[in-house]
């Protein structure tokens, strides 16, 4: 487990307590405390998500009150400051509204308080959706921060749930919100406890509840402003309740990272010509020899598949992937955008006067004018008379800020400063946001294509004239391309070709390859036994350590799907190769980073895919990951030894730092004195910091999960999708993406599923479906070790679904029901 960088506390986002630790004796043993919102703003006490952390925010990203501390951007691998990196709040993860008791707002005692009734909740806890103006200025001339209107109530155990636990209000959402979206939740004066009473609103929220008054600062009028706002609004839609608490969040933005590099890819591709796929190299072999190598066997079938190389040139935006630069380190690190957030500079432009004047040699002028003359990666159409009357049309009441974003957006501008007593970097981290969405290439990387042909002498067909229709097949995590020979076969005897990349740190894109041909860096950890993967670890691809990483890891996935499908599209493809008809086929994580691929490539255009095949997968990839029966075990190992949780557990015991000796090694002495205690401490306090890392892990890696493309609405190409659900016996169900997790609907393959909007079907059927099947294993597509018959069965409707969609309607055609679940 490679955690490099845990917080050591985390107090943002939910209070870790620990359990036995909490000396609290502030309690009526006749009469439970009154519980009471936890809230007050003006002293720091905000719980999230909350539109308040936006402020002060230059680039548009949540801004959290650690990260003016920060002086490095890999300091963004720590968890209390990740959230700082989001241009909005999560999509998929519950949240907390923390409550206090008694006079004395003690902590939850579990014991001797009262818990809240849960039949309170539908009418206690309500959450709306709002539109809020905000950097994108959706709400024309309103103030950045003000809840301009109210669209509707979101329905109560439909799209979301609220209960009681551990002392606090836990909100979850049981349909993903909406990327880019403003909701407003309300707790109301009908919230009850289970003796019947109100729970009490915050001194600080009554504060601001309240009329203005002479001697209210600014940012009291400020926050009583936005207050009575929403009050008013509330009011507008037919609330007779009093609102004891209220907070308005925006949810960050999804596909616009992706939405660019495909007109990039497009003009790379179709103008420039400098992304492109070589001519097929015939190997002289065939399906069946990469199988007996990679796969261990193989039937003479697998000879009607011919075995060709290719390459392409693709953008790499995670590290110099030149050999003398690799480290270790690049597995920690994240993509960047390519030039300084044009929201800064705006926001700079109009606050600072040194950056705004025009004759300081420090100003964004005299660096701009300098950038332009000097830097040949400066765009050269960026004109900054033309930039003057744009800005100044934004700046204007009414004006609409695009034009000017959108230029400073693709001049390439990077490594200004301002003066703020000293000088200061306009966008240290330069974070990829909707506001700021074309990543920096650190390199272009040499991608390896495997391309399986039919052979026309064994298969009995004849190439069409403008060549094969094309299936795309992505591998799934810790694997490798090679894997694609085990359908290749399949495929070619229906007349499709088949092409296969490595995914990122995958296969031929491991980094750190020694003198004796073994990659340092490598996530193909299920070819251990193959020498070039003996250091393999799934971990370099899903490293927790890093979520920013873990996020472009399959952000990279996913643009370099794009790259491939362009090149197949361009007048320079290969001339055995249909780009006008191309399918995608996944297996496990190939299904994950397939979901957006087919949500933004649609059915018209350059990229249009005329089916797409999604076996096993998931959503909610935190959760998948940290509840996956393969994978779990790993993870929570992982996080029990590591030194943050373990400092948790120390700090919680008492033990602090000296001169003579740290809090982690008094700890370790205790262990060594007091092994049952100290192993409980480290159990009995782990899932409630299981629970912290997953929910912000989960909520950075939203921007890039299944789920939040299912939500786009843009679904369009026909899509079959296999679960395995197993007999109903314990362990007979996928055992590496798990469909479903306890007391988390937004995680798994049956949240996937339902997003998606899919219904399930058991007979031969005209359309988008899901398969489920009551036999196998998470392999089966690429392995008949669990059941030859649903290996066969998996493939042949992946086959089909690509002929009738090939031919008309997309059909999924059943052909052996006795591995398939009926439907309920």
């Amino acid at each position: 487990m490679r955690l490099s960088i845990i917080a050591t506390a985390i107090t943002i986002s939910t209070a870790l307590t620990l359990v036995g630790c909490d000396s609290d004796s502030d309690f009526n043993k006749i009469e439970a405390r009154t519980a009471k919102i936890s809230y007050n703003p003006l002293v720091g006490n905000v719980s999230t998500p909350n539109n308040l952390l936006f402020s002060g925010s230059l680039d548009g990203t949540i801004n959290l009150p650690d990260e003016a501390g920060i002086t490095e951007v890999k300091d963004y691998q720590n968890i209390s400051l990740v959230q700082g990196a989001l241009d909005g709040w999560q999509l998929s993860v519950p949240f907390s509204i923390p409550l206090v008791y008694g006079d004395k707002n003690a902590s939850y005692h579990a014991i001797n308080d009262i818990k809240l009734d849960v039949n309170s909740m539908a009418e206690g806890v309500l959450i709306y959706k709002v539109n809020a103006s905000g950097f994108a200025g959706n709400c024309g001339g309103v103030p950045a921060g003000v809840t301009c209107n109210i669209e509707g109530k979101l329905l109560f155990d439909t799209d979301y749930t609220a209960t009681f636990s551990n002392g606090a209000i836990v909100v979850t959402p049981l349909k993903p919100f909406s990327p880019a979206t403003s909701y407003m939740v309300v707790v109301t004066d009908q919230l009850k406890d289970v003796q019947g009473r109100t729970v009490a609103t915050s001194a600080g929220y009554q504060l601001l509840s309240s009329p203005i008054t002479v001697d209210d600062s600014a940012t009291v009028i400020g926050l009583k402003t936005l207050t009575k706002i929403n009050h008013d609004l509330l009011v507008g839609e037919g609330m007779t309740d009093t609102p004891i608490y209220s907070a308005v969040f925006t949810t960050q933005s999804v596909g616009n990272v992706l939405t660019k590099l495909k007109e990039i890819y497009d003009e790379l591709a179709t103008v420039d010509g400098t992304l492109k796929m070589e001519a097929l190299f015939d190997t002289g072999a065939t399906a069946e020899n990469i199988a007996d190598v990679y796969l261990g066997d193989s039937t003479d079938s697998f000879k009607a598949a011919k075995y060709y190389k290719t390459t392409i040139n693709a953008p790499y935006y995670l590290s110099d992937l030149a050999p003398l630069v690799q480290t270790a380190a690049d597995m920690n690190r994240w993509a960047q955008a390519k030039s300084d957030s044009p929201i800064a500079i705006l926001q700079l432009l109009k606050s600072n006067a040194d950056f705004a004047s025009q004759v300081s040699p420090t100003s964004f002028w005299a660096q701009a004018g300098q950038a332009i003359a000097t830097d040949p990666d400066i765009n050269p159409d960026f004109d900054l008379v033309d930039f003057v009357a744009a800005l100044a049309a934004a700046a204007a009441p009414g004006g609409d800020p695009d034009l000017a974003l959108g230029m400073l957006e693709k001049s390439g501008l990077t490594g200004l400063t301002y003066q703020d007593g000293g000088e200061k970097k306009v966008d240290l981290a330069r974070h990829l946001t909707a506001y700021n969405a074309i990543p920096a290439a650190l390199s272009t990387a040499t991608l390896e294509v495997d391309v399986y042909l039919p052979d026309e002498g064994l298969t009995g067909l004849t190439m069409p004239a403008d060549g094969w229709p094309v299936v795309i097949f992505q591998h799934g995590i810790t694997t490798l391309k090679e894997t694609a020979a085990a359908i290749a076969p399949s495929y070619a005897a229906a007349g499709f070709a088949v092409v296969a990349i490595d995914l990122p740190y995958h296969g031929s894109r491991g980094l750190l390859k020694n003198g004796d041909g073994v990659y340092g860096l490598s996530a193909s950890d299920s070819f251990k036994s193959a020498a070039p993967y003996a250091n393999a670890d799934a971990q370099v691809f899903a490293n927790l350590g890093s979520f920013l990483s873990i996020r472009e890891n399959l952000r990279q996935a996913t643009a370099d799907l794009f790259a491939l499908r362009a090149t197949l599209q361009a007048a320079t493809a290969p001339s055995q190769l249909d780009g006008s008809k191309v399918h995608f086929a996944g297996q496990s994580l190939g299904s994950i980073v397939g979901v957006p691929f087919t949500a933004l490539a649609g059915v018209n255009g350059t990229y249009a895919l005329k089916s797409s095949a999604l076996n096993v997968p998931g959503a909610g990839l935190a959760g998948i990951f940290q509840y996956s029966p393969s994978f779990g075990p790993l993870v929570e190992a992982g996080l029990k030894t590591n030194a943050g949780y373990v400092g948790l557990i120390a700090a919680g015991l008492g033990f602090k730092d000296t001169d003579s000796s740290t809090a982690l090694e008094k700890f370790a002495a205790y262990e060594i004195a007091e092994p049952v205690a100290a192993k409980q401490a480290i159990d009995v306090n782990y899932p409630a910091f299981a629970e912290v890392f997953g929910s912000i892990a989960q909520t950075v890696v939203d921007g890039t999960d299944p789920l939040s493309y299912a939500t786009l609405g843009a679904f369009t190409v026909p899509t079959i999708l296999h679960e395995v659900v197993g007999d109903g016996s314990e362990g007979s169900g996928d055992q590496t993406i798990p469909n479903t997790v306890a007391n988390k609907p937004l995680v798994g393959t049956e949240a996937l599923i339902a997003t998606l909007g899919l219904e399930g079907t058991d007979t031969t059927a005209v359309g988008s479906y899901a398969v489920r099947f009551n036999q196998g294993s998470h392999g089966s597509l690429i392995s008949p070790a669990a059941s030859m018959d649903v290996t066969v069965e998996m493939q042949t409707q992946l086959v089909s679904y690509a002929v009738t969609a090939s031919a008309g309607p997309a059909t999924v055609v059943i052909g052996n029901n006795t591995v398939i679940a009926p439907v309920m």
